[in-house]
């Protein structure tokens, strides 16, 4: 059987082959762009051959035959749509880890989310400091007054971004990761996509789970759950605490002792209230206090700088004169109400989230404290979301509804300067430098920034049945963004005034329309095209040098995303295959930079940017005993035009044709996980791996990070191992694991502090320091499971 489709616009053309026979099947997909430039090539070709272990109906005599009992990979729910629906069915691209999955393999952050999906980089510096990219969506700053491109939802309520943004993950349903702009239906700041975090409702079913672990560094942590009904058929609780301690690990040069370590526990407690068969009522609360070592900074440099003779670059020692220290406390309440009417589903959901965080840390990483960041966070934000949805199964189907956010959010920064005598910062300051003079003698900064969110938006999405196999879908939301604040800076050096700006206040609207079209040409394959624009509000950063200068807006950034996708059941259901490719142009795509001087991030625009790329996800069951899996992700992503003023005479900046940062160009995560009984029927066995492939990434706008630097940031095959062994009724359990069993070691951050560690003469030589992160070393552990 052979079924072609062919989409094509002035853009691209997507031409879709699907050719099935017995015992081989095989998809070819071309991305074709105009003519002109260097799109006369192609820009995209990905060929897929998959050995179909199962026959299709029809298939040729002597072809491998099924398994007698039928097993087919499972069914997966979404909620991509505000409503359930399964994975197969819908026309987004959107990837979907479950919790079965998040407990046998320890995935216990997002960033061990993001190893598995397409177009998803989760740069978690450490546990205060996280930042989400998605199809090349910016990323690195955390001002009160700055949004990030990504926002994370835990049951359905925004997070406050930073600080908030990187959940343990545990006592979970699933975590759902959506890519390209959402903003139709999901909040707000979505233009590069959202990631749903569902955490498992109280069940009038009397349960619970108890888990130790004890790994790598003494790590010990104590996870359970324990749910059933308070009063019978309507009223039930919840539960779940999780406590996790390890032993610093990382050796300190500077110090002579280790840090790094863990100390972190949380709680979440929920109520479900159902007196009427058509009203249900969840009410929760979660409360994290994480005092773990926080932002560790590690070295790297192309020599051995005559001011700093003992500096290590190994990923396994730092050199900071100061251990970093954190003491972060989140919490947040949740009430969510479905109330069943003759016609819809009316939802209200309703949200608050506080974030009090005080970190320490060495931002130059060095043994005489250079730079020593003080941050403080405070973060208090409401929600209120208030929706209707129509019943599923009719020819017309919709959502609509209205939104409502209110944030205060303050960050307070200290940051204490001493560059070392004889460094280029202090050598340039004695010749007489304007600029630089502050660093003649040791100064203090502090920048305190105040801002009030409100966000407002009316929303609605509709899809109609046209025929049985083609659905239209159209929809669009209307936000307005408003942002006041004031913002305060001292600095004890002798050239810089204080300063203070404010009160300022900007407001931003935007209509963000979405079209789609989905066909099904025979059973279980489903095509899609889509059209989606995303908006992400302006905000104020903290680096400017004039009162002006800090009431100025940067600008709101905007995108139209044009995405088309084939969604694959075949084998009977042994084998899924999901393949997007998506074209997002954006207009003042927001930026955040390094400053070497400052040692602050700096936001901007770039006044165009473009994403093309391909995602291509695959699961099968070529046998009932075994699962593979391919997750693969072909990114290009560029700033078409993108230019920084400069003090005249100097020309401005081109950063034109540039490729934007923490974007791999490739990324692959293969996986594969045998289940089978044990012998004699002593219970059942699972042994599963999976193996992370990712090319180098740029660090900054300029694209100029040293190649030896940029060359570390690849991930050459990061593994890690998981066997479980359960009893027959599942009710006992124990997991030995390992994560990064190979200790393969990637540069996550860079940024260049050559200025504080060269002398003149080293650095005209080339001489290269800069402070980085590392993804985690190798960790291993054993876990055990009792179900009560």
């Amino acid at each position: 059987m052979d079924y072609y489709t062919i989409f094509a616009n002035k853009k691209y053309m997507l031409i879709a082959w699907i050719n099935i026979r017995g015992d081989f099947m095989a998809l070819s997909l071309k991305l074709g762009m105009p003519t002109h430039g260097i799109w006369r090539r192609w820009l995209l070709g990905t060929v897929l051959a998959v050995p179909a272990f199962v026959p299709v109906a029809g298939a040729e005599q002597g072809a491998p035959q099924a398994d007698a009992s039928g097993a087919q990979l499972e069914e997966i729910l979404v909620t991509a749509q505000r409503r359930e629906s399964k994975l197969q069915d819908t026309p987004i691209a959107v990837s979907v880890i479950d919790g079965g999955e998040i407990q046998r393999e320890r995935l216990i952050s997002l960033s061990d989310i993001a190893a598995k999906v397409p177009s998803i980089t989760f740069n978690q510096v450490n546990h205060s400091e996280s930042f989400i990219s998605i199809r090349g969506t910016t990323i690195g700053n955390d001002a009160a007054g700055i949004d990030q491109g990504v926002s994370v939802f835990i049951d359905e309520v925004p997070t406050t971004g930073f600080g908030d943004d990187s959940p343990d993950l545990y006592d979970l349903q699933s975590v759902e990761v959506l890519r390209g702009p959402q903003g139709t239906l999901f909040g707000r700041n979505v233009t590069g996509g959202a990631v749903l975090i569902r955490t498992m409702p109280p069940s009038f079913t009397e349960s619970g789970r108890a888990t130790v672990t004890y790994g790598s560094d003494n790590l010990m942590e104590v996870q359970g759950y324990d749910t059933g009904p308070i009063v019978a058929e309507t009223l039930a609780g919840k539960v779940a605490v999780d406590v996790r301690r390890r032993d610093d690990f990382l050796t300190n040069i500077a110090l002579h002792d280790k840090t790094y370590g863990e100390n972190l526990g949380s709680v979440r407690g929920q109520l479900l209230w159902t007196p009427f068969s058509d009203l249900r009522v969840l009410i929760g609360g979660d409360y994290l206090d994480d005092t773990s070592a926080g932002k560790t900074q590690w070295l790297v440099g192309n020599f051995q700088p005559s001011l700093f003779p003992t500096l290590s670059y190994s990923p396994d020692a730092t050199n900071q004169g100061s251990n970093a220290r954190t003491d972060k406390k989140v919490g947040g309440l949740l009430t969510h109400v479905d109330l069943e009417l003759p016609f819809a589903t009316l939802t209200s959901v309703t949200g608050y989230r506080k974030v009090d965080e005080h970190v320490h840390f060495s931002t130059s990483g060095d043994p005489f404290n250079s730079i020593i960041s003080d941050p403080v966070i405070h973060d208090n934000q409401i929600s209120e979301e208030l929706r209707m949805t129509s019943p599923a199964g009719q020819r017309l189907t919709w959502v609509g509804g209205l939104f409502y956010l209110h944030a205060d959010r303050a960050y307070l920064q200290t940051v204490s300067f001493d560059a070392v005598p004889g460094t280029r910062l202090n050598a340039f300051a004695q010749f007489g430098v304007p600029s630089l003079a502050r660093f003649l003698s040791p100064y203090v900064n502090q920048a305190n920034q105040h801002v009030t969110v409100d966000s407002r938006a009316a929303f609605g999405e509709s899809t109609f049945e046209i025929t049985p196999k083609l659905k239209m879908t159209v929809g669009a939301r209307y936000s307005s963004e408003s942002k006041d604040g004031h913002t305060e800076i001292s600095d004890t050096s002798v050239t810089n005034p204080s300063l203070s700006s404010g009160p300022y206040s900007k407001t931003w609207t935007a209509l963000t329309p979405k079209a789609l079209l989905s066909f099904e040409p025979v059973s279980n394959v489903m095509m899609y095209v889509s059209a989606t624009k995303g908006f992400e509000s302006g905000g104020y950063d903290t680096n400017g040098t004039t009162n002006a200068a800090l009431a100025s807006a940067y600008n709101p950034e905007y995108v139209w995303s044009y995405e088309a996708g084939i969604k694959a059941a075949l084998l009977d259901k042994r084998l899924q295959i999901n393949l997007a490719v998506y074209d997002a142009e954006y207009k003042d795509l927001q930026t955040r930079n390094f400053d070497p001087i400052s040692g602050n991030i700096i936001a901007g625009n770039a006044a165009k940017a473009r994403v093309r790329g391909s995602e291509l996800e695959v699961e099968a069951l070529p046998v009932e005993w075994l699962t593979l899996g391919l997750s693969y992700s072909y990114t290009d992503a560029k700033y078409r035009s993108y230019l920084i003023p400069n003090s005249p005479p100097a020309p401005p900046t081109d950063n034109s044709g540039h490729t934007i940062p923490f974007t791999p160009r490739n990324s692959a995560n293969f996986r594969a996980e045998t289940h089978f009984r044990a012998p004699g029927s002593a219970g059942k066995i699972r042994i599963g791996a999976d193996v992370t492939y990712r090319s180098s990434i740029e660090f900054n706008d300029a694209n100029d990070t040293p190649r030896f630097i940029v060359a570390k940031s690849a991930y050459h095959g990061v593994l890690n191992m998981h066997a479980t062994w359960s009893s027959n009724d599942d009710r006992t359990e124990a997991t030995l694991w390992a994560k990064n069993l190979n200790d393969k070691r990637a540069i996550i951050n860079n940024a260049d502090l050559s200025n504080f560690f060269d002398t003149v003469a080293e650095y005209n030589k080339g001489g290269y320091v800069s402070i980085d992160n590392w993804n985690d070393p190798r960790t291993v552990g054993i876990s055990l499971s009792k179900r009560f």
